[in-house]
């Protein structure tokens, strides 16, 4: 999966979290990433920032691996 469809996915599934919704399954994204959508969703409708903020970090360490590891 490209770096562009993961970061589309990450973006959705950041938009359904917020709304109190589970993202889809095989998004491409790391468990890390995963976890902190899940919390963001475990909160609703609190809609933390500070979570948010956290999924946001999480995700952005999972891109740097990815174009570390190209």
């Amino acid at each position: 999966m490209s770096v562009d469809q993961v970061r589309r996915n990450f973006d959705s599934g950041l938009a359904r979290a917020v709304e109190g919704l589970a993202p889809p399954s095989r998004t491409g994204l790391g468990p890390d990433v995963e976890g902190a959508l899940i919390a963001i969703v475990v909160a609703y409708p609190a809609g933390n920032e500070e979570l948010i903020a956290n999924a946001r970090r999480a995700f952005a360490r999972e891109l740097a691996g990815r174009e570390h590891d190209s």
